[in-house]
């Protein structure tokens, strides 16, 4: 399949084909209905159809949006009536286990998103995958009979690095980024390869339309259009879940996100005219739309990380960090001014940026459960950047700007939490260091006794694979 001369195998793979063929071999009972989640614009649809192209089954799609006659059949309560519908308005048999039944834009009907649960419980051999923009508002509204336990989710981001990689035709580079295991070397000639190539990555970002246009033209202006054109399509969209006053707050707050990257959300800050109550109401609704991302803070105390979590407190992030630097003006000239390479990692919120959105990618079957640590006194504040949950494990995640930077966030952390191992992402190559410290905590002098990770950026999107090799 091509798209404009170029390959669109090339420029839409995703580590999610992967996911998809191996839930489309399930057999019927324990393969549930697949429902996509995640932003406009991720490749949702294509990521279908491609799929679809390089399987067996014979993809049957219907258009909940584009298609109102389908809509009116999915409102019709009885499920043997619905199925009688379908099967004729489609020409196929529903327990074929031959087809692929795509329901694109189920959120327009809610009927739709019930009826999943009868396709798993009666027609177990139809493969069913279901897809839909601003589908979290659907499936958070109360009135709406949300299938638990008979649907799976499946979660859509950006383009990580790797994907980045492979739609720019560098298999080679994305193989060693696969391949890789703790303890290799990296040869410095492939090191500042990647480092280059990752200097395109938070230009262009991942959203697959922007990467398409750079791996074809390598014209910047192209994708800045593209970029615009995304984040237009997102401010359209908000209409359809706010109006009026609360329409104008979130195009507002919309517009501040990217310069607030990587920061604890302080609503004075954000927007000192917008009361307090009001601004969280915004972020939430641009979190639930995906276009922004909450990281809360945990006070880390024992796992699972979520139940330490306190909801008054977290830091925003983009959806991808193409959008976010088109939106601060950041570009391939801005990178460039910087003499070396490794430099270009001195753009802090950008790297976090980075890692966030590849660690979300390790993780396509349930949202990833990143959280942050915060400790702050009268005199001094303590910070991690990310923790995570790795095999009964609690990792500290801290992203440094360029060659090195304290650690005495991590230090108390790692005293307070008695966490074995750390993960670092820095500029440099990657390496394992036995740390033995001690610091004056809250709760007094302590030892720290720990083996750090140090990983460069490119590695983040591959961490929890190379952590679990390591641990073996």
């Amino acid at each position: 399949m091509t798209n404009n001369g170029v390959s669109l195998n090339q420029l839409t793979f995703r580590e999610s084909l992967n996911d998809l063929n191996n839930w489309s071999t399930l057999p019927p009972g324990e393969r549930k209905p697949l429902l996509l989640r995640g932003a406009r614009q991720v490749g949702k649809s294509s990521l279908v159809k491609l799929f679809a192209a390089q399987s067996p089954l014979k993809l049957v799609e219907i258009n909940l949006e584009k298609e109102k006659r389908f809509q009116k059949i999915f409102e019709e309560s009885n499920f043997s009536d619905l199925k009688k519908s379908l099967e004729f308005s489609l020409d196929i048999d529903l327990n074929d286990k031959k087809h692929l039944l795509f329901i694109d834009e189920i959120q327009k009907t809610p009927q739709a998103i019930e009826s999943l649960r009868y396709f798993y419980e009666e027609h177990p051999n139809c493969h069913v995958i279901a897809a839909g923009s601003l589908l979290d508002f659907a499936l958070n509204d109360k009135r709406i009979s949300v299938p638990v336990g008979r649907i799976q989710y499946h979660y859509v981001s950006p383009m990580n690095f790797c994907e980045f990689l492979l739609a720019l035709n560098q298999k080679k580079l994305a193989d060693f980024i696969y391949h890789y295991r703790l303890g290799e070397s990296v040869p410095l000639t492939i090191h500042e390869m990647l480092l280059r190539f990752l200097r395109e990555y938070f230009c262009i970002g991942g959203m697959p339309e922007a990467v398409k246009i750079w791996a074809k033209y390598r014209d910047f202006s192209r994708v800045k259009k593209i970029h615009r054109s995304i984040t237009d399509t997102y401010r359209d969209d908000f209409s359809k879940y706010a109006q009026g006053v609360k329409l104008q707050r979130i195009q507002r707050i919309f517009d501040k996100i990217p310069a607030q990257v990587g920061k604890k959300v302080k609503y004075s800050a954000l927007d000192p005219e917008i009361q307090s109550r009001d601004l969280r109401e915004a972020l939430d609704l641009l979190h639930q739309a995906r276009v922004t991302k909450k990281i809360f803070h945990s006070d880390c105390a024992h796992l699972p990380l979520t139940s330490g979590i306190n909801d008054l407190i977290y830091k925003i992030y983009a959806l991808d960090v193409g959008l976010m630097n088109q939106e601060l003006g950041v570009g391939p000239n801005e990178l460039e001014s910087r003499e070396q390479s490794t430099e270009l990692i001195s753009f802090g919120p950008i790297a976090e940026q980075v890692v966030l959105q590849n660690l979300l990618s390790a993780d396509k079957w349930r949202d990833q459960g990143l959280v942050y640590w915060l400790r702050e006194t009268k005199t001094t504040n303590a910070e991690v950047d990310f923790v995570a949950a790795f095999n009964g494990e609690m990792i500290p995640i801290e992203v440094k700007s360029g060659k090195s930077g304290s650690l005495r966030s991590l230090h108390q952390f790692m005293a307070l939490k008695k966490s074995k191992r750390a993960l670092r992402f820095d500029a440099n190559p990657p390496s394992t260091l036995h740390v033995q410290h001690e610091v004056i905590t809250s709760e007094g002098r302590k030892s720290v006794d720990f083996e750090l990770i140090s990983l460069p950026l490119y590695l983040s999107s591959q961490c929890f694979q190379i952590l679990g090799t390591e641990s073996a």
